[in-house]
């Protein structure tokens, strides 16, 4: 038994490890698994720094206009930390709720009026429409 353990022992030690999780891919895990791994890995090893939230704690980036931002009082930050250099945001509370539309609908529901932060077209295909955004 000794002999054996020591001859499997050096021929371990001669044998190339592999370290990484990307060597672990054939391991038995799903096909979905092994993607969601892959996922990460390429995510971990991409270049593009990673995403700062350009708003004050407890605030987030809504597509809005300046002029729409500037007249509800809000902070507006452009495309400052944005992935693309047309995106357009203004600090929101992330205690209030938003959703795509357009001005016209965007009315007095309750006790609240709601903000609307000007059209905004994120994509050529879309239709041009704004946050509209209702306090708490």
């Amino acid at each position: 038994f000794a002999a054996m353990h020591a001859s499997s022992a050096a021929s371990a030690a001669s044998e190339p490890v592999c370290q990484e999780l990307a060597c672990q891919g054939g391991r038995g895990g799903s096909e979905a698994e092994d993607a969601a791994l892959l996922q990460v890995l390429r995510a971990n090893a991409s270049e593009e720094p990673p995403y700062m939230n350009p708003c004050p704690p407890s605030y987030q980036p809504k597509a809005s206009t300046k002029k729409a931002c500037n007249a509800a009082g809000l902070k507006y930050t452009g495309n400052k930390f944005a992935h693309s250099k047309e995106a357009s945001h203004c600090c929101v509370s992330e205690h209030w709720v938003c959703n795509m539309g357009d001005e016209k609908h965007c009315t007095k529901p309750g006790p609240h009026p709601p903000t609307y932060l000007g059209d905004t077209k994120h994509w050529v295909w879309e239709a041009v429409q704004g946050n509209c955004c209702l306090p708490p």
